[in-house]
């Protein structure tokens, strides 16, 4: 079984995140929103890039104590 620890986890975030960008996306790109969805695709990118920060400021490893 794979460690669980708190950068497995937001990396799994940050996965999801990125995927919900794409989703909302209307090109390959991400570079525009799909018709209708400009706040979605705002928040989750906005909520990717959050998470990014986190894993950066996250101390080595991410273990749980």
């Amino acid at each position: 079984m794979k460690q669980i620890t708190k950068r497995t986890i937001l990396e799994e975030m940050k996965d999801m995140a990125w995927h919900n960008v794409y989703c909302y996306s209307a090109n390959y790109a991400m570079t525009e929103p799909k018709y209708g969805m400009r706040e979605d695709w705002e928040t989750a990118i906005a909520k990717a890039k959050i998470i990014e920060q986190m894993l950066d400021e996250l101390e080595d490893g991410g273990d749980v104590k």
